[in-house]
């Protein structure tokens, strides 16, 4: 018979897991993370609404895009990785290795709360520890590269346009 700590030990698991997944989920498909009002503003063409209900995908191309919106949505992709918030995917990660490397190699340990919690904050540190390194370290450096191109490719427009479609590029 299954103890009851253990019971809302797994629930709490269950819903800390399930919370900052939708987190996840929804800072990967609005351009503002939770700032409606930003996300209303910038997309207000619910482009994207195929990809889950209300939720905009907003890197997706659309025919009545400007070269501006195009421009923004570049720049919005390509900022993606620095958008992330690396706790939340090594938290995901760590619960979902230690949960299923414990079930397969030692299922004997599923029922022992500290056991669990000590695998998933050891498991965390490292997958945290190696994510940031490849966001600090490796990422970093190719997406300033591709924004200050992005951010050349506007300026040469607005020379090559002699400035009076202006207003569509910046």
């Amino acid at each position: 018979m299954i103890n009851i700590q253990i019971l809302v030990f797994y629930i709490l698991i269950y819903r800390a897991f399930m919370y900052v997944l939708g987190l996840d989920l929804y800072d990967r498909t609005h351009p503002y993370g939770l700032d409606k009002k930003r996300n209303a503003e910038k997309a207000p063409d619910k482009v994207g609404e195929r990809y889950g209900g209300p939720t905009v995908f907003w890197g997706i191309t659309d025919k009545k895009d400007t070269v501006k919106k195009s421009l923004d949505k570049i720049e919005w992709l390509i900022d993606g990785q620095d958008r992330t918030v690396e706790w939340r995917r090594a938290l995901l990660t760590s619960i979902m290795i230690t949960m299923f490397s414990t079930a397969i190699l030692n299922p004997d340990k599923l029922f022992v709360p500290s056991y669990i919690m000590n695998m998933i904050i050891i498991v965390f540190l490292f997958v945290y520890s190696y994510t940031t390194y490849q966001k600090y370290h490796v990422s970093y450096q190719r997406n300033r590269q591709m924004l200050l191109n992005v951010s050349h490719a506007r300026k040469m427009l607005r020379l090559s346009y002699y400035n009076h479609l202006e207003s569509i590029i910046i």
